[in-house]
Parts: structure tokens; sequence; C-alpha cells
């Protein structure tokens, strides 16, 4: 019987990865509405959420609402900001389709950046529902209650900036997941970029090229543990500025997963463009492989020191809202 409900939860869990067939579909969902919005990306730089997107944006001066201010970059620090003392705290609330319903995810995030360093930590809660339907060894459907499933993500990260242009981030997280059995998993994530000014015409852009390996470590449910699918992203992006308080950022990068026990190897790319007005940004995007193909919208805008932000995938298959404050 063991066994059937144990095929039963992979069955469940790789409905959940959107047909990945990863283990722990939680720490695979997108880790802000603008990182949504751009394709899902794992490397683009976001106004907060660092920890669940790329922690190096802490260091980008955009992330600081600072884009407006000087936007044709002719101070060397314009774009690569060893900004001072800095809180930034974020709060989203997404929603998965998974076939018969749309299950919310709560995420929790904040940072704290002083000089060259950064530190970073967030939560995150992904109730999927639960499993009604059982069968016995014979394959018959049997009676039981229902079972609730749900999962935890825990993350801590730290990111330093060696030169105006080298930084590099570390990350470890662990994750839990709560069904007909209890699957944990420790993990961490490594990544490195560099940034530069490149002259456009009469003005200055900015770009930056990041690499990051993520999700290395190991599961572990029942009896059984296993290596988790290591990922390797290789991402840029190129800031422009158009005109006066208007800027243009397009954002491309390439994933691929290793293969892990039953899960195969697969390759994902994602491209996005963010087009900024003032305090406005509209973005869209695309996303392709990994068994999903979408296109995505998204749009923010930057108080003082409050930044609100909502994404969605078309055709529908997430959808985020964000509030993050900087202090």
């Amino acid at each position: 019987m063991k066994r059937i409900f144990t095929l039963l939860y992979i069955y469940t869990a790789a409905i959940c990865a959107n047909a990945q067939g990863r283990i722990l579909p939680i720490t695979d969902i997108c880790g802000s509405p603008e990182a949504m919005a751009l394709g899902s990306s794992r490397t683009v730089h976001t106004s907060s959420a660092f920890i669940f997107t790329n922690p190096l944006a802490a260091f980008d001066a955009e992330s600081n609402n600072e884009m407006g201010e000087n936007s044709t970059f002719n101070e060397p620090n314009s774009t690569f900001n060893i900004r001072n003392s800095k809180f930034d705290l974020a709060y989203s609330l997404g929603f998965i389709d998974l076939s018969d319903s749309f299950r919310p995810v709560h995420s929790l995030s904040a940072s704290y950046a002083k000089g060259r360093h950064s530190v970073m930590a967030g939560a995150r809660f992904y109730d999927m529902g639960s499993i009604k339907t059982f069968v016995n060894d014979d394959m018959q459907e049997t009676p039981r209650d229902a079972v609730s499933c749900k999962s935890y993500l825990l993350e801590a990260g730290y990111a330093y900036r060696f030169t105006r242009n080298i930084a590099a981030f570390a990350t470890i997280g662990y994750a839990k997941e709560n069904a007909l059995t209890d699957v944990s998993a420790y993990r961490a994530s490594i990544g490195a970029e560099y940034a530069n000014l490149i002259r456009m015409g009469s003005r200055n852009a900015a770009y930056n090229i990041t690499l990051a390996a993520a999700n290395i470590g190991r599961y572990s449910y029942a009896e059984s543990d296993g290596n988790l699918s290591p990922s390797l992203t290789l991402g840029g992006s190129l800031l422009m500025p158009i005109a006066s308080q208007q800027s243009l950022r397009i954002n491309a990068e390439g994933t691929m997963f290793m293969q892990s026990g039953d899960s195969p190897s697969t390759t994902q790319a994602s491209l996005g463009i963010t087009y900024r007005l003032q305090r406005l940004a509209f973005m869209v995007g695309g996303h392709t492989g990994d068994g999903l193909n979408c296109a995505s919208a998204g749009i923010a805008y930057h108080f003082n020191h409050a930044t609100i932000s909502a994404a969605c995938q078309l055709p529908f298959h997430q959808m985020m809202f964000q509030i993050a404050a900087k202090l």
C-alpha cells in the first residue's frame, strides 16, 4: 500500500511541476512578478525579492529607483551603485493553475545592503490542494480521508561586489513538502556577474552577464534519497536610456537542468523587455522549453519607498502580485 501511495505522490508532484517531473515544485516557482513578466527569468535584475531572483540585483542602481534621476549614466558609479545601508522588504501572492483550480503561493523576502555587502532571506508557502482519490494494491479505488499537500521553502543568501564590474553570490535553502509522504531537501546556489557600460550614440548604456548554478543538493523521503536536478543558467541584459526619465531594458537567458534520477535533462530559454517611464514600468516576455511555452506581461509602479507590481502568463498558467518597501 505504501508503494502505491508513493507512486501517487510522485505523479501528483510531477503535475504540480508543470510536467518537468522534478521533485519539490516549489523550487521552480517564479521569483517575483517582474521575473514572471520577463519570461520566468532566473537572472533578470528585479527591484526586490532578490533572494528568489538574482541576488546581485541588490547592487543595481535601477533596483533603488535611481534610474529616472540619472538616465544618461554619465557618472561611472551611476549603474553600479555601492549604496549606503538599505533595507528591502517584499511580499508576493501568486496563483498557479493545477488543472482543477488556482492554488496560492505566499512569499516573503527581505534584504539588507551596506557598502559592498548584501545579506538576504526569504520564505515561501505553497498550498497545492488535496488528494482525494486513492487506490489499493489491486489498483481499485478505496476510501480514505483527503490528504492536504503543502510545501515550504526557506532561503538565505549573501552577495558581495568585488569591484565596480564584478560581483558574486551564494545561497542556501531548505524545502519541505507534506503530502502522502514527507519530502525534504537541502540545496545551494552560486553565481557571478560582470557588469559594465557601453557607449551607444551620445549615451551610455549598461549591460551585465550572469552565470549561475542552482538547485545543488539532495532530497529525501520515506526510505529513499537522491540528488536534486541542478541547473546552469547563462543570462544577460542591456539597459538603455532612450529619453529623459525613460529607459529600455532587454534581457535574455538560457537554462539547462541536469538529469537526476527519473528527471530528464531539459532546457529552457526566456526573453523579456522592460519599458520604464518615470515611475511606471511595462514588461513583456516569453518562455519556451522545459514543458512550458507561454508569453507573459506585467506592470510595476515605483513610489518613493514602495513598489507595487503584477504579472501573468498567457495562456493563463500563473499570476503573481507583489508589494515591496524600501527603507
